[in-house]
């Protein structure tokens, strides 16, 4: 679980959504609360933002005219959530270009939004003119686009996959995670599928043994890694290097960016954590036989072998859906690099009220709360201990309520994320038939 420290995120505020709008894609807009909330151009909160997108819809529906800049921000919003890059240039274009009202707050994040589009797309030329006026005007007390991020789009070119994706045996590691091996160019490599992490990352040992190459000319950046005792996350120094190819699973990856880190930051340094850039290069990733068994790449279910199915967003590279927790419908962060699932104080006092009587503020870590129902979809699998922190993941602000761990992928039969069409299937008991693309 490795984030970017983002130094500027710039939010507007929300008012509340209609009631009883059209059903969006997570949820609907039955409960105001949901939307007394902050989104930004990278939202955190799913929720907030389907019920804006769909009073958009309500109003046009009705033949309303006129479309506000904020309208045109919450669907460009909504378009980096669901990795649309074409949306995300078309939308931020027009938006910079003041067509609706003059472009001033939060126009570095737009113009980030659309140079990373653009940079996902292959055209670097474009990308790269669009960033450096960010570049330019940063100061030591201000920067409109984080080091890393910056750097990536910059310096490296984009991720590539090529191949047939295969079944690949996976393990339990000492550190409890599921491992499973490939190679990073002609050496052998283990693996962790870290779903909350922003960026590859690497210890510093291993990369050298490895042949990861530190890009030149590019300082060392901050990252935020891991949970510390406090619920939160720890600031640490990293550096950005890339790896010409990885294997594995029948499938080739060119071009990967890694965060180079100390040895003694990461819990298992003989390990290299595969983070979401790659999945979403490759497409998605399977879990099979409760972890047992990956499969990288875009998801070959057939229809009907799962019953539980749900949407999926993206909040910057952290990975989120939402689910129903005792009726609740709340935005969860899905991070498989996290040894166990936690709840985040500020977050259930915004969604899940109810449970608040089954903890006490009293330490920073508050207590636990004690089988959890988390449903997905069709399908509700218990969390037996969910450990409850008065903080909140530092990306994410107040707004995340829940963050699943490994565990997850560990109570289904068939757990699968799509991150071309952004969604998952999941099902604790699959027919045989099913279990092979």
């Amino acid at each position: 679980m490795i984030r970017l420290l983002f130094l500027v995120l710039l939010t507007t505020s929300v008012g509340s959504a209609r009631a009883g709008a059209s059903a969006s894609p997570v949820g609907d807009c039955s409960t105001g609360e949901n939307a007394r909330s902050v989104v930004g151009v990278y939202p955190t909160d799913p929720l907030v933002l389907n019920c804006e997108i769909a009073r958009l819809r309500i109003r046009r529906n009705a033949s309303e005219v006129g479309v506000s800049q904020w309208d045109l921000l919450v669907e460009l919003a909504f378009a980096v959530q669901s990795g649309r890059s074409a949306d995300v240039i078309r939308l931020g274009e027009r938006w910079l270009a003041g067509e609706v009202a003059p472009a001033s707050a939060n126009a570095a994040q737009v113009t980030f939004a659309v140079a990373r589009a653009y940079w996902r797309l292959g055209r670097l030329e474009t990308a790269r003119a669009l960033l450096k006026p960010l570049r330019d005007e940063a100061t030591e007390d201000y920067a409109p686009v984080d080091a890393m991020s910056y750097a990536i789009v910059a310096h490296l070119s984009p991720t590539v996959a090529t191949g047939e994706a295969k079944p690949m045996p996976a393990r339990r590691n000492d550190a409890g995670f599921i491992a499973v091996d490939g190679r990073i160019g002609e050496r052998e490599a283990s693996f962790e599928i870290d779903t909350g992490a922003e960026i590859s990352a690497i210890s510093a040992s291993l990369a050298a043994a490895l042949g990861v190459v530190p890009v030149a000319d590019v300082p060392a950046f901050t990252v935020l890694k891991g949970a510390s005792d406090a619920g939160g996350y720890d600031e640490v120094s990293a550096r950005l290097a890339t790896a010409s190819k990885l294997e594995l699973g029948g499938v080739t990856v060119e071009n990967v960016a890694f965060a180079v880190l100390d040895d003694a930051e990461l819990i298992s340094p003989e390990y290299v954590v595969l983070g979401t850039p790659v999945l979403r290069t490759l497409g998605g990733v399977t879990w099979r036989d409760r972890g047992r068994e990956i499969l990288l790449g875009e998801p070959m279910q057939a229809a009907g072998c799962a019953r539980a199915r749900g949407d999926l967003y993206w909040a910057d590279d952290l990975l989120k859906a939402a689910v129903d927790v005792r009726g609740e419908r709340v935005p969860i962060l899905l991070d498989t690099g996290a040894a166990n699932s936690e709840a985040y104080a500020s977050g259930l006092a915004h969604y899940a009220p109810k449970l608040k009587k089954e903890y006490s503020l009293r330490t920073p870590r508050i207590g636990r709360i004690r089988r959890v129902a988390v449903g997905f979809g069709g399908e509700r699998v218990i969390i037996r201990n969910m450990t409850v922190w008065r903080g909140g993941p530092s990306l994410g602000g107040p707004y995340n309520a829940f963050l699943l761990g490994e565990e997850i992928v560990r109570k289904f039969d068939y757990f699968a994320l799509d991150l071309r069409s952004m969604t998952y299937v999941a099902d604790k008991r699959v027919a045989a038939a099913c279990r092979r693309p």
